[in-house]
This record gives structure tokens, sequence and C-alpha cells, in this order.
């Protein structure tokens, strides 16, 4: 007998999603802008990019999930659907640094490693909580397809607002163009997979791209192998919520 959900439920799941995006883009307007000086790197990527961004998105998406507006396969291991973004993020970097000089490429892997935590957190939020709740509203108006490209458009958006809250140069008017033009990419990647890994890829993929034409370091004042136990432990952290939601 299917288990029926009550409304009360659905709605608290979707309170829940929408508090979880706000309070990620209010500690990164603190972190960034409301303190006397920046936040050292390891501080903010525990507080803002793992707490705020992993750990509290992911245990919204378990709301979603366990309240029925979100299939709990998002977060499964797809080797395919994870192979294919992989593969598709390697032609993107590439083609967009194929004129970079050697320097500019050995940066590569440790922007990769620094990135996966932060463009997994975007993920979680701007695909798995503002793309649900965008689709789920506008289910019952429009069509499948119309209600996922829309969907695609106000995450896309809000992905694009959400560089506001940081500082320079992502919080510059002339790249919030492009900033949404990225996140249509990672957003179409996440509704032709259905899987938030896949998405996660091409977003670390496309971040590591802007990271190294605009010649932006900061990622890599923290040590590799610190980004990459943060990596590792934010991984974990949604794989285990994800399961504990599959159960």
């Amino acid at each position: 007998m299917e288990t029926l959900i009550s409304p009360t439920l659905r709605e608290m799941a979707l309170v829940a999603a929408m508090a979880s995006a706000l309070v990620l883009a209010a500690a990164n307007y603190l972190a960034n802008h409301a303190v006397q000086k920046r936040l050292p790197r390891l501080a903010y990527t525990v507080l803002v990019v793992l707490v705020c961004g992993t750990l509290l998105p992911a245990a919204a998406l378990r709301g979603l999930t366990g309240s029925g507006i979100l299939q709990s396969s998002v977060l499964a291991w797809e080797p395919l659907a994870l192979a294919a973004a992989i593969i598709g993020g390697g032609v993107l970097l590439a083609a967009f640094l194929r004129s970079q000089p050697g320097a500019e490429w050995r940066r590569v892997p440790v922007l990769v490693v620094a990135l996966l935590g932060p463009s997994l957190a975007e993920v979680l939020v701007f695909a798995g909580l503002i793309y649900t709740v965008a689709e789920y509203a506008l289910a019952a108006q429009l069509s499948r397809w119309l209600a996922a490209a829309a969907a695609a458009i106000v995450s896309a958006a809000a992905f694009a607002l959400y560089h506001l809250t940081h500082g320079p140069p992502w919080n510059e008017w002339r790249l919030i163009r492009t900033l949404f033009l990225v996140w249509l990419l990672v957003a179409a990647t996440y509704v032709w997979t259905v899987n938030l890994w896949a998405a996660a890829a091409i977003n670390t993929c496309m971040a590591t791209i802007g990271f190294i034409k605009g010649r932006v370091t900061r990622a890599e004042e923290q040590p590799l192998v610190v980004s990459a136990a943060l990596d590792a432990a934010a991984v974990l952290a949604v794989v285990a919520i994800a399961a504990a939601a599959a159960g």
C-alpha cells in the first residue's frame, strides 16, 4: 500500500529547503562583507561551505525526499552519468583553456580539489533545493518539460545573484550574465542525468575555468591536503545523509 504523505509534511520540507538556501547566502555574505577581515580560507570552508552549504542543504534534501517531492536517486552513485559528466567537463576544460600557458594548466588539478567542496555545495543548494522547489511549484501550471526549463532559469538566476554575496571579482555585475549562463549548463546536466553528483562534476570544471581565466588564486591559499580532507568530509556526509533518506 502506498504511504500517504500529508500536505503539512510537504510544506515543512519546502520551507526547510528555502530556509537552508537563505542560510548559505547569509553566511556567505557575512563571511565576505560583514567581518572586519575576510575569514581565513579554512574557517570559510568549514563554516560556510561545509556546514551551511553542505550539511544543512543535504538535510533539507533528505526532507524533500522523505516528503515525496524529490527522487531519492538524485544523490545515488550513477557511474555512467558521472563518467559522462567528467568527460564532458574535461572537454570544456580543453576548449576554454586551450590558449592558456602551461603554468595555468598546472593549476587545474589543485583547483579541482580546492573547488570540489564549494561546487558540491552550490549544486546541493541551487540544483537540489532551488530547482526542485521551483519545479514543484510550476508543475501544476506547466507541462513537465516547460516546468523543468522554467525551474532551470529560476535556479540560474538565483545562482547568479547569490554571487553578489561573494567578494570581487565574483560580485561584479559584468559577471552575473556569465554565471547565469554557466548555471544553465549545470542545470541542464542535472535535468538530463537527474543526478546531483554529475551536476557537481560539471560545476567543478566550470568553476576551475572561471578561476583560471580570471586569475583568481584564493582557493589555492588552502593546503591541498586540507582541501582534499574537507572534500572527503563533504562527500561522506552527503552520502551518509542520502543513505539515511533512502533507508
